[in-house]
């Protein structure tokens, strides 16, 4: 009952918060990823022009460009009030992400969040996430490794392939993906917060989600193959090799809604 009563406090407070206006900041009282695992890699953009061009003009160039991509599977989750009448299940979601600066803060910016329910589809639109229900999103086994795949109306918008290799084997590394490949980051292992728009891709209402620091059950370094079938794929052009990890963690979130 005391939780119960927690939770429906933690609802009407999501309401008013998200609904308001000015400076905010919403707390959840737990981890909302209870378990989750999956593919993710970060890689250089091969055209900062059209890299430029898919950045909302709210938000600057970083000094260091990076592209963000991830498959995940979300195995456990709990109760998230953003979602209001909607049960949040187990589901699995994948992002494409930009690094950018606002307001001097470096954080990233998402261009596309397929997922696999309706509720996380709901709630991450409440707060700026450019989520849609796709058809399907597999993270399976392949081999020694993994494969992650978006599948949406014929086309598959993401894929990731993993394969493992050790740390030592990938030589000298960029400074920031040096530091993801020693699994220090916020937002799902990528340094620094989501930088978003509310609505999502259109503003005005600018919304920063921080990542609390993951708990980590399993971590495994490898390379990723990346495929990403978008109008703008000259981004990361199809077959992109960059360094990446599998792992799986528990992760809880904070909000902040910024005029």
């Amino acid at each position: 009952m005391k939780s119960l009563k927690i939770h429906l406090i933690v609802a009407v407070l999501s309401i008013i918060f998200l609904e308001g206006c000015a400076y905010k900041v919403l707390f959840w009282e737990h981890n909302m990823w209870q378990d989750m695992r999956g593919i993710i890699t970060m890689v250089e953009p091969a055209d900062l022009t059209v890299y430029r061009k898919l950045l909302p003009d709210q938000f600057a160039m970083p000094d260091e460009p990076m592209v963000g991509v991830y498959v995940f599977d979300f195995l456990d989750t709990e109760p998230w009030p953003v979602t209001f009448t909607k049960v949040l299940k187990p589901y699995r979601e994948a992002t494409i992400l930009l690094r950018c600066t606002y307001k001097d803060q470096v954080g990233w910016y998402s261009l596309t969040m397929p997922v696999t329910d309706e509720a996380a589809d709901i709630g991450g639109r409440r707060l700026g996430f450019p989520k849609y229900v796709a058809d399907n999103i597999v993270l399976a086994q392949a081999d020694s490794g993994w494969v992650g795949t978006v599948d949406h109306q014929g086309k598959k918008p993401i894929s990731l392939e993993f394969t493992p290799r050790p740390r030592a084997e990938m030589g000298k590394l960029a400074p920031l993906k040096d530091e993801f490949m020693q699994g220090k980051g916020s937002a799902a292992e990528i340094k620094g917060p989501f930088i978003l728009l509310r609505p999502p891709g259109k503003g005005p209402k600018v919304n920063v989600i921080l990542c609390s620091p993951p708990s980590r059950v399993a971590i495994e370094t490898g390379m990723v193959r990346i495929d990403l079938a978008e109008p703008w794929n000259t981004l990361v052009p199809r077959g992109t090799v960059s360094v990446g990890l599998f792992e799986r963690l528990t992760l809880g979130a904070t909000q902040k809604d910024v005029k």
